[in-house]
């Protein structure tokens, strides 16, 4: 809605730009409208984001209501100036200086929100990765997922697939049973930094390593001093 009449304005401007007299002009104007056009589509893709971040409860809110007013007074004035066929640079500038704050903002949203959703996945996949058997899969989840917490999506697509890659590497997890138990769990964590002895081989986890197939996973050695 925010767009509609920009663009509705800005593609019948570039249809009647070259009937103008002033051929300098008319290479001026053209450049802006290019610009401003290139930026109308990158809001466009950024409001869709953000819906789509609100609508999949990633955040309840994005932007402030004097980063919106901003936004919305720079479209409003790039709409006037290209129906008066004025269009300046410094308008069109305006315009991408607003939609850069209003990126900056979504992204920071964003990196909150996927570390805080991640970050136990994250966690639990890095420590039971030693005793996977099908360690591609688990290093692949964690790839995308330390690479998705730091850069932001651009369409509802890639938030979906962060989703989805999420969902399994929870999969993987819960079906080991790890963060269910703590036992488990401060087991594996010793098993990982080498310092896991004989006696945290306790009945709970030697059942749960039968349970999992995960007992030819485990070498004993005489430690020398």
């Amino acid at each position: 809605m925010i767009l509609r009449e920009l663009k509705e304005a800005n593609s019948a401007m570039i249809d009647s730009v070259n009937a103008a007299r002033d051929k300098q002009a008319v290479e001026n104007l053209k450049v802006q409208l290019s610009s401003l056009s290139n930026i109308t589509t990158q809001l466009e893709q950024l409001l869709s984001l953000m819906d789509a971040l609100k609508n999949k409860d990633f955040v309840e809110a994005i932007i402030t209501e004097e980063s919106k007013q901003t936004l919305q007074d720079a479209v409003d004035q790039c709409g006037s100036k290209v129906n008066d066929r004025n269009l300046e640079a410094g308008t069109v500038a305006a315009l991408k200086t607003a939609v850069d704050l209003c990126r900056n903002l979504t992204e920071t949203k964003w990196k909150t929100a996927a570390e805080e959703r991640s970050r136990a996945t994250i966690e639990a996949l890095t420590s039971l990765r030693v005793l996977l058997t099908d360690k591609k899969t688990a290093d692949d989840i964690l790839d995308y997922l330390n690479t998705a917490v730091v850069t932001m999506p651009t369409t509802e697509k890639a938030l979906d697939a962060f989703t989805a890659r999420l969902s399994n590497g929870k999969k993987i997890i819960d079906d080991l049973h790890f963060t269910t138990d703590k036992e488990i769990g401060a087991f594996v964590d010793k098993v990982r930094g080498g310092r896991a002895t004989i006696g945290d081989v306790t009945p709970k986890v030697l059942d749960w390593l039968k349970e999992n197939r995960l007992t030819d996973k485990i070498r004993l050695s005489f430690r020398t001093m």
